[in-house]
């Protein structure tokens, strides 16, 4: 449970920091009233600010399963800009078959299918699976990512799409994605950033109800690739858009600063792997 407030204020306080950091004083005492207006209000019990999102926290297969029938409704910033940057690396891989882990509502796997690739999807979901399976014409595997029902190399590449930050170790499940990949073979992991779920504190949030998300740092990362023999080709982080999450501010006075607070901070993180021979 969080206050409004505290939330909004400490968006604010952090477009004052990037302000005078960036040397911009006059942003800087922008925001800086723009702040003093956002406490002042703190102490009116009327105020939109002194509201509190009592959100309970439910489990990913819960939690899809009730988001399904709305995952694909447009305005999801983030899976935008995870597409926006996923779809040209799917683009590149070679023909051959994929695996599309964690594949949701098969939103990657229609971009597959269409380029000629074999896919195999897998999803803890039943829902997201049925919606995938009206769209693709074949039914997908109910499976945990923990525990694919694959044998080693079975695929020439993979891909697991904002998924693994509902992990709180994602070692585990790298060492199995990485394990039912070809060796030579690609392998695609997104993520929303750790700055969205730990500084802007991005939350999956399914109706009444959210899903927990964990921020890994790189090293995190890194160490998991390197004990699942995989190397980096590339590293990918789509910046959040200016005007992205303003509406969570309830007062209009306030959203500029709100805005100036993540303006440009990384809101994805999409890793482009290739696994070791």
């Amino acid at each position: 449970m969080i206050r409004v407030g505290d939330w909004v204020v400490g968006q604010i306080g952090l477009a004052v920091l990037r302000a005078a950091v960036a040397g911009d004083e006059v942003g800087a005492r922008r925001h800086l009233d723009t702040l003093r207006s956002a406490l002042g209000r703190l102490d009116d019990d009327d105020d939109a600010l002194t509201a509190r999102w009592d959100l309970p926290e439910v489990g990913s297969r819960s939690g899809y399963a009730t988001w399904a029938a709305a995952y694909d409704d447009p305005g999801n910033v983030t899976v935008d800009l995870e597409e926006a940057a996923v779809v040209p690396l799917l683009q590149e891989m070679p023909m051959g078959l994929v695996l599309d882990a964690a594949c949701g509502t098969g939103r990657h796997a229609v971009h597959l299918v269409a380029q000629g690739h074999r896919v195999v999807g897998v999803d803890s979901s039943v829902g997201m699976l049925e919606r995938a399976a009206s769209k693709l014409g074949q039914r997908f595997a109910a499976s945990d990512l923990h525990a694919l029902p694959f044998a080693d190399g079975s695929f020439d590449a993979a891909v697991c799409a904002l998924a693994l930050s509902h992990e709180r170790d994602v070692a585990p499940g790298v060492a199995e994605l990485a394990r039912v990949v070809r060796p030579g073979g690609r392998l695609i992991i997104s993520v929303p950033h750790w700055l969205l779920t730990e500084v802007i504190g991005a939350r999956a949030v399914v109706g009444s109800a959210y899903v927990p998300e964990y921020g890994h740092r790189s090293s995190t990362w890194l160490a998991a690739f390197f004990e699942a023999g995989l190397v980096v080709r590339d590293c990918l982080e789509p910046s959040w858009p200016d005007d992205a999450g303003a509406k969570a501010v309830p007062h209009d006075d306030l959203r500029a600063a709100a805005r100036a607070a993540r303006a440009g901070l990384p809101a994805v993180m999409v890793w482009d792997l290739l696994r070791s021979t």
